[in-house]
Protein backbone atom coordinates (compact mmCIF):
# COMPACT_ATOMS: atom_id res chain seq x y z
CA UNK A 1 0.00 0.00 0.00
CA UNK A 2 1.31 3.44 -0.96
CA UNK A 3 0.61 6.23 1.53
CA UNK A 4 1.19 9.97 1.73
CA UNK A 5 4.85 10.81 2.51
CA UNK A 6 6.04 7.41 1.25
CA UNK A 7 9.00 7.43 -1.13
CA UNK A 8 8.50 5.65 -4.45
CA UNK A 9 11.17 5.05 -7.08
CA UNK A 10 9.86 5.13 -10.62
CA UNK A 11 11.27 3.39 -13.70
CA UNK A 12 13.44 6.45 -14.33
CA UNK A 13 15.30 5.64 -11.04
CA UNK A 14 14.17 8.93 -9.50
CA UNK A 15 12.73 9.01 -5.98
CA UNK A 16 9.41 10.77 -5.53
CA UNK A 17 7.53 11.65 -2.34
CA UNK A 18 3.82 10.93 -2.33
CA UNK A 19 2.47 14.41 -1.66
CA UNK A 20 -1.22 13.58 -1.93
CA UNK A 21 -3.53 10.64 -2.53
CA UNK A 22 -7.20 10.35 -3.44
CA UNK A 23 -9.58 7.71 -4.74
CA UNK A 24 -12.25 8.12 -7.40
CA UNK A 25 -14.36 5.06 -8.13
CA UNK A 26 -11.87 2.16 -8.09
CA UNK A 27 -8.86 4.23 -9.15
CA UNK A 28 -6.33 5.68 -6.72
CA UNK A 29 -4.53 8.86 -7.80
CA UNK A 30 -1.20 10.06 -6.44
CA UNK A 31 0.59 13.38 -6.65
CA UNK A 32 4.31 12.56 -6.73
CA UNK A 33 7.00 15.17 -6.08
CA UNK A 34 10.62 14.65 -7.07
CA UNK A 35 12.74 14.76 -3.90
CA UNK A 36 15.59 16.53 -5.67
CA UNK A 37 13.60 18.86 -7.92
CA UNK A 38 10.37 20.20 -6.43
CA UNK A 39 9.35 21.53 -9.84
CA UNK A 40 9.10 17.92 -11.08
CA UNK A 41 5.57 16.82 -10.26
CA UNK A 42 3.89 13.71 -11.63
CA UNK A 43 0.27 12.64 -11.25
CA UNK A 44 -0.24 8.90 -11.45
CA UNK A 45 -3.12 6.48 -11.17
CA UNK A 46 -3.32 2.91 -9.96
CA UNK A 47 -5.98 0.25 -9.70
CA UNK A 48 -3.83 -2.16 -7.68
CA UNK A 49 -1.59 0.17 -5.62
CA UNK A 50 1.44 -1.42 -7.27
CA UNK A 51 1.43 -0.36 -10.90
CA UNK A 52 1.52 3.41 -11.44
CA UNK A 53 0.46 5.01 -14.71
CA UNK A 54 1.09 8.68 -15.44
CA UNK A 55 -2.05 10.80 -15.91
CA UNK A 56 -1.89 13.41 -18.69
CA UNK A 57 -5.60 14.11 -19.14
CA UNK A 58 -6.18 17.79 -18.25
CA UNK A 59 -9.81 17.20 -17.26
CA UNK A 60 -8.88 14.46 -14.80
CA UNK A 61 -6.07 16.59 -13.37
CA UNK A 62 -8.53 19.48 -12.95
CA UNK A 63 -10.85 17.19 -10.95
CA UNK A 64 -7.98 15.92 -8.83
CA UNK A 65 -6.54 19.25 -7.66
CA UNK A 66 -9.25 20.03 -5.05
CA UNK A 67 -9.10 16.42 -3.85
CA UNK A 68 -5.31 16.56 -3.55
CA UNK A 69 -5.61 19.77 -1.56
CA UNK A 70 -8.07 18.05 0.81
CA UNK A 71 -5.71 15.07 1.12
CA UNK A 72 -2.82 17.37 2.04
CA UNK A 73 -4.94 19.32 4.51
CA UNK A 74 -6.49 16.25 6.17
CA UNK A 75 -3.14 14.49 6.55
CA UNK A 76 -1.60 17.68 7.97
CA UNK A 77 1.26 17.35 5.45
CA UNK A 78 2.29 20.99 5.66
CA UNK A 79 2.60 20.82 9.45
CA UNK A 80 4.62 17.60 9.21
CA UNK A 81 6.97 19.09 6.63
CA UNK A 82 7.50 22.23 8.72
CA UNK A 83 8.23 20.09 11.78
CA UNK A 84 10.71 17.98 9.76
CA UNK A 85 12.48 21.18 8.64
CA UNK A 86 12.71 22.42 12.23
CA UNK A 87 14.33 19.15 13.31
CA UNK A 88 16.80 19.09 10.40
Amino acid sequence: MIDVLDIVTLDNDIDYVVGAKTKIDDVIYYCLINESNLDDLIICSSTDEVTLKEVNDAEIVKKLLPRFYKSIRDAKIIEKCLKMNENA
